[in-house]
């Protein structure tokens, strides 16, 4: 086993036919994300090969889960957004669909404020993220968090 971020993953010796990228996204930045998908595109992926993609994609919808990192300082990139990049580099989009989801945040533990500390790009307290928690989610309940699964083909 590598650990290794995945802006600097160096691929196999050969290419693969699919590649799963689910909830990693927000935590790369736009260029480092372009030249990902170019490298996927060019060398990671055999021809044919798929590109299957998880990520926020209700970032414009009031009172959802990406509120709370735009109150951070690191706003989520938009799915429109993931998806127009994807079909510059040369992906065909084959489907995608939206999935809605509800989070409970009414007993947030310090695995989760670690975890969003851990992935933010400047430093921030776990009190700062307990309380966006608070301020964003009173009653708890996130029912705003939509993802979408959009699976890609190399031409």
């Amino acid at each position: 086993m590598i650990e290794t971020k995945i802006e600097n993953w160096k691929a196999l010796d050969d290419p693969v036919d699919l590649v799963l990228v689910m909830c990693v996204l927000y935590y790369i930045s736009a260029n480092d994300r372009k030249e990902l998908f170019k490298k996927l595109y060019d060398q990671w992926l055999c021809t044919g090969g798929h590109l299957v993609v998880v990520n926020s994609s209700g970032t414009k919808c009031p009172g959802n889960i990406c509120e709370f990192y735009v109150r951070l300082g690191q706003p989520a990139p938009a799915w429109e957004d993931i998806e127009a990049e994807l079909l510059q580099v040369g992906f065909i989009k084959q489907c995608a669909y939206e999935m809605k989801c509800v989070r409970d945040f009414s007993n947030v533990d310090e695995h989760f404020l670690r975890f969003v500390q851990n992935y933010m790009n400047r430093p921030v307290t776990l009190d700062e993220v307990r309380g966006v928690v608070h301020e964003l989610f009173p009653d708890g309940k996130c029912d705003q968090m939509i993802y979408t699964l959009g699976v890609f083909q190399k031409a």
